[in-house]
């Protein structure tokens, strides 16, 4: 049967590839998480010439740039990673979406989001003791409390936590029919 053919096939056996994902929002530019590591990675740009031209032009080194850096690397690394939960654009194995189509697709990343949202909620609680423990220390140079900057773990976890769910009753809306596709 070539593809021309007038026979029609059923509606199940068509699979849109390109759309196989449950209904996501599309990352916007003006979510605060993705404005505020923007301005984290233009500080630590800035702060990374500064140390550079410091130490390698006026031969005066500053450590506080480096620790500051440091710290704000951390704290965007955590807020890209809550946008990237949000708009549910997590790195996947495409292949298995392509071979076991829509359904298959959401149930199999339904599973993953319990557990990210396990994995999440041990972060929270780990995230929350460290920063017990860590309640009274301070960097070196800039003599900034340690728990300030472990504050982001539990915080942005928890905050994921909440696109996790909500990225699975997307998929549980494709898996019991009560979206038609499952983009």
């Amino acid at each position: 049967m070539s593809a021309s053919s007038p026979v029609n096939k059923p509606d199940e056996l068509r699979i849109d590839l390109d759309n196989v994902h449950v209904a996501k929002p599309e990352p916007k530019g003006h979510w605060p998480e993705i404005i505020a590591a923007m301005i984290i990675l233009v500080s630590f740009l800035a702060l990374s010439s500064l140390q550079v031209i410091s130490r390698y032009v006026f031969d005066a080194p500053m450590v506080w740039t480096e620790e500051l850096s440091a710290n704000l690397l951390i704290w965007m690394t955590f807020f890209g990673a809550t946008a990237i939960m949000r708009s549910d654009t997590h790195i996947r194995v495409e292949f298995v979406e392509e071979l076991a189509g829509a359904r298959v697709a959401a149930c199999l990343f339904a599973v993953f989001d319990v557990v990210i949202i396990i994995f999440l909620c041990g972060l929270v609680y780990g995230g929350w003791e460290l920063m017990s423990q860590l309640e009274f220390e301070r960097t070196p140079a800039l003599r900034i409390p340690i728990a300030w900057i472990v504050a982001i773990v539990p915080i942005s976890s928890f905050v994921m936590i909440g696109y996790a769910i909500a990225n699975a009753v997307r998929r549980m809306r494709v898996l019991f029919g009560k979206q038609n596709n499952a983009h």
